[in-house]
């Protein structure tokens, strides 16, 4: 009777572990890891007001045009919360210099035109006109910024694992808004700041994305030991219809970020849409 007991108990004891894994991981539940995040965010938002950074981009793209390559470097500035800004600083373009002028001309040239006027630019896969947003080439940096409160609600904690040296919660987000580019992020959050320190994501498939990832990889190097943002990565592979057919193109793309500068009291005249 007594080694029944015994054996009853150990089942319930491990049913209880079992069950428990997914939402509790000894020391934090999924609620108290959501409440731990959104008190870093608010706490962020007042230890850095502003920051800037050096930006240096690559892209290699392969196509029936043949590949392409480029570098670009960049002054990077952002205030917070949304206020973001470029400056071109110097580039190549397989190989060839790009000037400040060659790069202010690309920007304001229109794209979607060919000599004489005439449309060279065909239909989105979905029917749609393109209105030519094929500038990826001058990569600036901006797609790098990923706006975690978006995403919070949708929070899902499901283990408790090593970066590296550092001790981090794993968690994982669904992506139910059809409209966003990613289907669903892995992050990894750091168990004494609560901040990102490793970032994993899916694109969804959509009007030019077939298939692709991101990933973005984080440092200490912020006021207070704050995990700040120092390599953005994307691999895509896409599908354009053109007037000539479908047209396919694989490519990846890498920014870092280093030399950062933190609370200079930015100006708002700084910040203007860049064309």
């Amino acid at each position: 009777m007594l080694l029944l007991t015994r054996a009853i108990s150990a089942i319930i004891l491990i049913t209880l572990i079992i069950s428990g894994c997914g939402q509790n991981f000894g020391d934090i539940s999924n609620d108290q890891l959501l409440q731990k995040i959104e008190e870093r965010i608010a706490y962020r938002s007042e230890l850095i007001k502003d920051f800037s950074c050096e930006l240096f981009t690559t892209r290699l793209s392969d196509s029936p045009r043949g590949e392409m390559k480029s570098e670009m470097k960049y002054a990077f500035y952002k205030k917070m919360p949304d206020k973001i800004k470029t400056e071109f600083i110097e580039g190549l373009r397989n190989g060839e210099k790009i000037s400040k002028e060659d790069f202010a001309n690309f920007g304001n040239r229109r794209p979607n035109l060919k000599q004489g006027g005439q449309s060279r630019e065909g239909q989105r896969r979905d029917g749609q006109p393109r209105n030519g947003r094929g500038r990826g080439m001058f990569n600036r940096g901006r797609e790098s910024q990923f706006d975690l409160t978006k995403y919070l609600s949708g929070i899902k904690l499901i283990a408790a694992e090593k970066v590296d040296t550092v001790f981090a919660y794993k968690a994982k987000i669904k992506i139910s808004d059809k409209k966003d580019r990613l289907k669903e992020v892995t992050l990894w959050i750091d168990k004494t700041t609560f901040d990102v320190i490793k970032l994993e994501g899916e694109y969804r498939k959509g009007e030019r994305i077939e298939s692709g990832s991101l990933s973005k990889k984080y440092a200490p190097v912020g006021p207070e030991g704050a995990w700040m943002l120092t390599e953005n990565r994307s691999e895509t592979f896409m599908v354009f219809d053109t007037p000539m057919g479908e047209f396919e193109m694989e490519s990846l793309s890498t920014s870092t970020y280093s030399n950062y500068l933190f609370n200079l009291n930015l100006s708002d005249s700084l910040f203007v849409e860049d064309k």
